[in-house]
C-alpha cells in the first residue's frame, strides 16, 4: 500500500509549478496576474502576443467596461476602487416644519461597478441550467455519462470472473495484468496524442474503437475462440484509455466561463460516478443473464456515443471559451 502514496509525494512537489488559471484571475479582478498567466500559458512574449485573447476573457466575464482599460497596466487595486458617496440633500416635511436631510444617492442606486461584481458572482447549480450557458453544460454533463455508459468500468472491475469463463480461472489472471499494463501505456499515449489531435476527432475514434471491440468480443464469446476475446478485451481497454478516459475531465473548462464551471463540473462529476455505480452494481446481473450478449447493448450506446460527438461536441483544441460560446451562439452573461 505504500506505493500509492509516491504519485501523491510526486504531486506534492509539482504543484508550486502549476499556473494558476488566467480566467480564475480575471474573475477575482486580478488583471495583471492573469495577464502574466496566461503569458506563461502560450508562450514567451517574444513570440506570442496574448493581448487579443486576454481582452476577450477580460470582457466575457467582466463587461465591456474593463474592456476597453486593459492594455497591461490595470491591476488588482485599480478595479476594486470604491466609487464615492455622494450625498443628495432631500427635503422631508413633517408637520408645519420643513427638515432637510442628507441621504446617500448609493442607498438608492447601486454604483457600476457594485452591479458588475453582482453579476459576475458564479452561478449556482439551478441558475445554470437556467441560463444562458444551459446548452454547453449539458453537452458537458452528457459526455461523462457517455464516458462510464460506455461500460468500461463493468469490464474493468469483473475482468477476472468474466474471463475466467473463456480462459479459466488461473489464466485470467495473468490477462488481467495485462489488461491494466495495457491501461497505462494507452493513458501515458493519451499525453502525446491530446497534444497532436484534436479533441472531437480523438473521442470519435475511441467511440468507434469501442463499438468495435465490443462486437468481436460477443463474435468471439458465441464462435468460442478465445483468441478473438482477448484482443477485443485488451482493444477496448486501449481505445478508452487514450481519448474518452482523460478529455472529458478536460472538455468543460474549455466549454464554459469561469462562472459557469464550478457547477457544471459538480454535475457532471455526480452524474460521471453515479452511472459508474449502476454500471459496477447491474453488471454481474447482466452478464449472468445475458452473457456476451451484453456487450451488444455496449455497443450500441457507444455508436450512439459517437454520432453525439460527431454532431453535438464542438471542437475546443486550440480554442477560446469566447469562440466556443459565439459559434454555439451563447451570449456572455452582462
Amino acid at each position: 500500500m505504500a506505493m500509492n502514496g509516491i504519485p501523491s509525494l510526486i504531486q506534492c512537489f509539482m504543484l508550486p509549478s502549476l499556473v494558476e488559471s488566467p480566467r480564475y484571475l480575471v474573475s477575482q479582478r486580478s488583471l495583471r496576474e492573469a495577464q502574466r498567466s496566461l503569458q506563461k500559458l502560450r508562450g514567451p512574449e517574444s513570440e506570442v502576443d496574448v493581448l487579443a485573447e486576454f481582452k476577450e476573457i477580460v470582457h466575457l466575464l467582466l463587461g465591456g467596461e474593463q474592456h476597453g482599460n486593459i492594455g497591461g497596466k490595470q491591476d488588482h487595486a485599480d478595479l476594486e476602487s470604491p466609487s464615492p458617496i455622494t450625498s443628495v440633500p432631500t427635503t422631508v416635511q413633517r408637520g408645519d416644519s420643513h427638515v432637510t436631510e442628507k441621504s446617500d444617492s448609493t442607498r438608492a442606486t447601486p454604483s457600476p461597478s457594485h452591479q458588475q461584481q453582482q453579476n459576475q458572482e458564479p452561478y449556482g447549480i439551478l441558475e445554470l441550467f437556467r441560463s444562458e450557458c444551459c446548452g454547453l453544460a449539458i453537452i458537458g454533463v452528457l459526455v461523462h455519462f457517455l464516458q462510464q455508459a460506455s461500460g468500461i468500468n463493468g469490464l474493468v472491475y469483473y475482468s477476472t470472473s468474466f474471463l475466467a469463463s473463456v480462459f479459466g480461472s488461473e489464466n485470467s489472471k495473468y490477462i488481467t495484468v495485462g489488461i491494466s499494463c495495457c491501461s497505462l501505456v494507452s493513458t501515458v499515449s493519451s499525453l502525446e496524442l491530446i497534444r497532436r489531435f484534436s479533441r472531437k476527432s480523438l473521442m470519435m475514434a475511441s467511440f468507434a474503437g469501442i463499438t468495435l471491440s465490443s462486437i468481436l468480443l460477443v463474435i468471439g464469446s458465441y464462435t468460442g475462440r478465445g483468441i478473438l476475446v482477448a484482443v477485443a478485451v485488451f482493444l477496448y481497454i486501449a481505445t478508452f484509455a487514450f481519448a474518452m478516459g482523460p478529455i472529458p475531465w478536460l472538455l468543460l473548462s474549455e466549454l464554459l466561463p469561469t462562472y459557469a464551471l464550478s457547477p457544471a463540473s459538480s454535475v457532471a462529476t455526480g452524474v460521471n460516478w453515479g452511472t459508474n455505480f449502476v454500471i459496477g452494481l447491474v453488471f454481474p446481473s447482466m452478464t449472468k443473464s445475458l452473457g456476451s450478449a451484453t456487450f451488444i447493448l455496449f455497443a450500441v450506446i457507444n455508436l450512439f456515443g459517437f454520432f453525439y460527438i460527431w454532431y453535438f461536441v464542438p471542437e475546443t483544441k486550440g480554442r477560446t471559451v469566447e469562440a466556443i460560446m459565439a459559434e454555439k451562439g451563447v451570449q456572455p452573461r452582462s
